[in-house]
């Protein structure tokens, strides 16, 4: 899922945030919904040059091109095995230099869903392309083990990070947490293509990425999840669980698909009215409860109980007003893009290619 808060998401599996959901800008990220093999060492690595090494963790990317170059596509190499255990021999793996965790408890569960995800094609090119992300900016991306609700991990337009649900890392297998993990780093790489945030295709896309990775990995999802029902959806009907996935799990989110840029725009000014309706109502509260700490402090109130009412009362409607002004940024930055012919016509040939991705995906099932 990504994360503006707005009506703009995307959510892995989960309703979105402005996947998205202090002034500027709203926040935009990415969500997956909650989801309930060790791999081998040598599984954790894509292919990688002869006398390229795999760089552990360290607190920059000196290393990301050597890193980048391991996550080509291509098979896994035996050969590299013993890069993806660090100086000891360890069975650990080490988690490459392009992606730093929050915490070394985080670092070493994410290290192993990496390695999984090197057994899959379609995540190993999302790797290389993070890596190669991460040398262009001089910065890893950071990924954070959460409790998230409704989803299973999201990606934050506002702070650039990926959070995983923390319920993955308890009890779900390693495949689960691989296909969640693609999903989000997806919209980290969406984010750069500087596309309508609110565009309901960058979650189109980043399922297809998903439902790659699973077949891959072999993964069989059980029959009472999501993934299960959502693959078994787009397998019968493409078209169909494009507009199911849209209508059901993420409402707020704009498609052109089947719609056009009119009417895209459209509904887009038609959100921002709501949202400055909004913002203009808990502008009025907010106003009405300066002048009570005002007046409390002229009739010589406590410090303690202005400053509590302060923090009850007053704290939490600025938190609603910066979440609103984020919105309504994310909505004018929509807005803009869709007013320049130019940006226009490449958010278009985006949805375009990602229709067809999601036809071509959905025969190549139906003829097996």
């Amino acid at each position: 899922m990504r994360l503006p808060q707005l009506p703009v998401s995307a959510v892995l599996f989960a309703p979105p945030t402005l996947s998205l959901p202090a002034a500027a800008l709203p926040n935009v990220s990415a969500v997956a919904p909650a989801q309930p093999t060790e791999p081998t060492a040598s599984a954790q690595l894509g292919q990688i040059s002869e006398s390229a090494a795999l760089a552990p963790q360290t607190g920059d990317v000196a290393a990301s091109a050597l890193s980048a170059q391991r996550f080509d596509g291509a098979a896994p190499n035996a050969a590299v095995a013993s890069a993806a255990l660090g100086e000891s021999g360890s069975s650990q793996p080490a988690l490459p230099s392009f992606l730093a965790a929050a915490d070394p408890e985080a670092g070493r569960w994410l290290s192993t869903v990496v390695a999984t995800m090197s057994r899959s094609k379609t995540a190993r090119a999302v790797l290389r392309k993070v890596a190669q992300q991460a040398e262009r900016r001089g910065r890893p991306l950071v990924i954070a083990i959460a409790q998230i609700s409704g989803a299973s991990g999201l990606f934050s337009f506002d702070h650039g990070v990926v959070t995983i649900g923390s319920n993955l890392q308890s009890g779900a297998s390693l495949d689960t947490a691989a296909g969640v993990l693609t999903h989000e780093l997806k919209h980290a790489l969406q984010f750069e293509e500087d596309l309508p945030v609110m565009a309901f295709e960058m979650e189109l896309e980043a399922f297809l990425a998903e439902f790659h990775v699973y077949e891959e990995l072999g993964y069989k999802a059980p029959r009472e999840s999501l993934d299960y029902s959502s693959l078994v959806r787009f397998k019968n009907d493409a078209d169909r669980f494009i507009v199911w996935l849209n209508k059901e799990y993420y409402p707020e989110d704009l498609a052109i698909i089947g719609h056009g840029a009119g009417d895209y725009e459209e509904r887009l000014r038609s959100a921002r009215a709501t949202l400055q309706r909004g913002l203009r109502w808990f502008e009025g509260r907010l106003k009405k409860v300066d002048a009570v700490i005002e007046r409390m402090r002229q009739t010589g109130q406590p410090e303690q109980a202005i400053e509590q009412y302060r923090l009850d009362e007053a704290a939490p409607l600025q938190a609603k007003i910066r979440l609103k002004l984020r919105e309504i940024g994310w909505l004018d930055h929509d807005l803009a893009l869709l007013s320049d012919p130019v940006a226009r016509q490449r958010y278009k040939k985006y949805a375009a290619r990602v229709l067809r991705q999601a036809r071509a995906y959905h025969r190549s099932l139906s003829e097996r």
